[in-house]
């Protein structure tokens, strides 16, 4: 039978005066390919086949990427807002640690200004003392 297709070919090139290269038309390919056992219509069926599971498996992988990559864009979106509080909350103890070291710079220099009257009075009374002992002794 491949025989006589490879005639055909060569006779319809002939008869149509036409050069027909044997090895490349589809009716020789299909002759040769059942002769060494292979049929073109399932070797291109499998090929295709394979073809669309690899697509297939491609799409399946994209889609996964796609949800790795949404949740990967909802916790940095989830860690912005985190370190927006956390800067917030950062920035409101910043201001209670200065305002605590204002009061307690106030109470410092409250309890020195104390100390420095008691300490003037002590001394006015020290002058008192002395002075009423030296004219108790005259």
């Amino acid at each position: 039978a491949s025989v006589a297709v490879a005639l055909t070919v060569v006779g319809a090139g002939l008869a149509s005066q036409t050069e027909v290269k044997a090895e490349d038309h589809w009716r020789v390919k299909n002759a040769r390919n059942q002769v060494l056992g292979r049929s073109t219509v399932t070797a291109p069926a499998h090929f295709w086949e394979n073809q669309r599971r690899e697509i297939e498996k491609l799409k399946g992988e994209i889609d996964q990427l796609k949800l790795l990559l949404g949740k990967s864009n909802f916790d940095n979106d989830d860690l912005k807002e985190r370190l927006k509080d956390l800067s917030d909350e950062k920035q409101k103890i910043q201001e209670e640690l200065e305002n605590k070291q204002k009061d307690y710079q106030l109470a410092v220099d409250g309890h020195a200004n104390t100390v420095k009257r008691h300490e003037a009075e002590i001394a006015k009374l020290d002058e008192i003392i002395k002075k009423q002992s030296e004219t108790a002794e005259e």
